[in-house]
């Protein structure tokens, strides 16, 4: 959504970057065969009700959502929240949006995250950054 892209994807000049963006994967999907895919960065302030309603708004074929960047040493500022509290949200959000996606008869949205999770469990070679038994060769 513009509010949240805005405040992380902005131009040198300040500029935010969610019209063009959206410009950008209209005239994708309109004049190329390829399918349009994103990187989604999770974010719990989005409700996954509207970021997924955004996905398939804009004919997105397929998201990756990737998990906030950090380590022990630089725990993502919501993440170690978290932990601190012994609370779930980022836990919570991830199972609202895989519920969206999983139980959404009527659309071919692919969510490479969740998918790949599916696949290692059913016992899948899997091979990602973030996850996964095989070499990525990256």
């Amino acid at each position: 959504p513009e509010l949240y892209n805005d405040m992380y994807r902005i131009y040198h000049s300040g500029k935010g970057s969610y019209h063009d963006i959206v410009k950008g994967i209209k005239l994708a999907n309109e004049y190329s065969s390829v399918p349009v895919g994103v990187l989604s960065v999770i974010n719990i302030d989005i409700e996954p009700e509207m970021l997924y309603d955004m996905y398939l708004s804009l004919d997105i074929s397929s998201v990756d959502i990737l998990l906030s960047d950090g380590n022990y040493e630089n725990i993502p500022e919501k993440l170690a929240l978290d932990l601190e509290n012994n609370t779930t949200l980022h836990a919570d959000w991830m199972i609202k949006i895989f519920d969206l996606w999983f139980n959404d008869t009527t659309n071919n949205l692919k969510i490479g995250y969740f998918e790949r999770i599916m696949l290692s469990v059913l016992g899948y070679d899997v091979s990602a950054d973030s996850m996964g038994n095989k070499n990525t060769d990256v």
